[in-house]
């Protein structure tokens, strides 16, 4: 037996459970968040490649599967990176039928779950792009619905991820064949802006953003919010396995000088948008991007302490967007989303509006919310002499919450048609209302119950992080 097999086959089970549940989504919900809180356990603390006892018989589960000639690997930087995607899987699908999502919801998540998984298990890592893009066709259909017929987000969304695919596979094949070094300064160059458009788009990087926009107005909150959350960890880790297998790009000042550059420039083109947006889900989607960008401003640091960083960052973005997506959902239900429906929607429904409010303040970095500690950390890693990104971050952090102070504004305004109507919410859905409102400020206030256990992770890549 090998570890790779017992993972994947308890996905598979996942996914016919919750085909076979999609009419009974709580119970869809509470299979697929135990089954994958139980394989990310396993593969956290599971004894692999190494010997146990099993009702008094001796196993031992080797990290690797071959098919087909491929080897599908769970050990070291790809045990931490699946670990860290089923965690993130589990923690959204157990509220997902909160959400009043789709039925073959769950059935779909696992399975775009699940290509992602594998194309960070994949060796040799040429094909991981392949599986990637089953995993963004799974995104897709998540994306259009019978309820949600019509997105533009997401054929933009198939059509960019398929030039990146290309684009990844093409750069990955030099990279196993070309036999290139620091000595080879041309083609190196030319793989790396091959590898770095191909990642760009993988994680939304403007200009590659125009599908999530679109897909926030005309697609389910929810499924918007698992599709980008599942494609923008996956893009971090393939960056970081890059720079970790290749000598030659990590130590290319180029390539931190694009990243760094291609932050700023994401973090002043999202906190200006987000300011003239007149819909919720709009601005989510532009303040989402000024965290991306906060993100990857830690990668370019160059330093163990910010790849650790941009991980921990990740992990508080899961948090804030699966709450703003929770709440957000609900007032979708009810209203259109826009400012003039939206207006007075806390005398309606307080809990779910300020549950969405507060989601996309902790994507912003509000302070005391689960995005504040890392923005904090990020300016005091930032070179003492370099003050550019210092004042952009300040500045698109402030504009990004101006922007949901003005939003707030909407939501408590008095309603121009007056209904003493109220919302009425289940139990379990308050419950995970109530539950997010709390992780969001604790995490704020002790981001040690974070911060430090994710960015462990990164320890992983044992080149990056010695």
């Amino acid at each position: 037996m090998t570890a790779p097999l017992l993972v994947l086959g308890m996905h598979g089970i996942l996914v016919i459970l919750a085909f076979f549940l999609r009419a009974r989504p709580r119970a869809a919900s509470l299979v697929s968040g135990i089954g994958l809180a139980g394989a990310a356990g396993f593969l956290l603390w599971g004894p692999i490649d190494e010997p146990f006892e099993l009702f008094g018989i001796g196993v031992k589960l080797a990290p690797t599967w071959i098919v087909l000639g491929r080897q599908l690997t769970i050990l070291g930087v790809n045990r931490a990176a699946v670990s860290f995607l089923l965690l993130v899987g589990a923690y959204l699908l157990t509220a997902a039928a909160s959400a009043g999502t789709d039925r073959y919801f769950h059935m779909l998540a696992l399975g775009a779950l699940g290509f992602v998984a594998s194309s960070l298990m994949i060796d040799p890592f040429i094909f991981a792009p392949l599986l990637l893009e089953f995993g963004v066709i799974s995104g897709v259909m998540l994306l259009t619905t019978p309820r949600h017929p019509a997105n533009r987000g997401a054929l933009r969304l198939a059509t960019l991820y398929t030039l990146a695919a290309m684009t990844i596979l093409i750069a990955g094949w030099s990279l196993e064949v070309g036999g290139i070094t620091g000595a080879t300064p041309d083609l190196a160059r030319r793989v790396a802006v091959l590898l770095g458009i191909g990642l760009a788009v993988v994680a939304a990087v403007p200009p590659f953003h125009i599908w999530l926009p679109d897909s926030a107005r005309e697609a389910h909150p929810y499924a918007v919010a698992f599709v980008v959350i599942l494609l923008q960890s996956a893009a971090l880790f393939f960056l970081l396995r890059f720079l970790d297998s290749y000598t030659w790009l990590r130590e290319t000042p180029e390539v931190h000088a694009t990243l760094r550059w291609a932050a700023l420039l994401t973090l002043i083109l999202s906190s200006v948008l987000s300011l003239a947006q007149k819909r919720l889900v709009s601005l989510a989607a532009y303040v989402l991007l000024a965290d991306l960008g906060a993100t990857i401003l830690a990668a370019s640091i160059g330093a163990s302490a910010g790849y650790q960083l941009a991980l921990g960052l990740t992990a508080a973005r899961v948090i804030g967007l699966a709450i703003w997506a929770l709440g957000a959902s609900i007032l979708r239900a009810e209203t259109a989303g826009s400012a003039v429906e939206l207006r007075g929607a806390a005398q309606r429904s307080g809990l779910a509006a300020g549950v969405a409010l507060l989601g996309v303040a902790t994507l912003a970095g509000f302070p005391l919310t689960a995005g504040f500690p890392g923005r904090w950390a990020l300016l005091g890693l930032l070179p003492e002499g370099d003050l550019i990104a210092p004042a952009i971050l300040v500045g698109a952090t402030a504009a990004t919450s101006l922007a949901v102070i003005r939003w707030a504004y909407t939501l408590l305004k008095p309603q121009t048609a007056p209904s003493t109507e109220r919302l009425s919410l289940p139990t379990l859905t308050r419950t995970f209302l109530y539950g997010g409102v709390v992780l969001c400020f604790a995490v704020g206030a002790f981001p040690q119950l974070l911060f430090p256990w994710v960015s462990q992770a990164a320890a992983s890549f044992t080149t990056l992080v010695p």
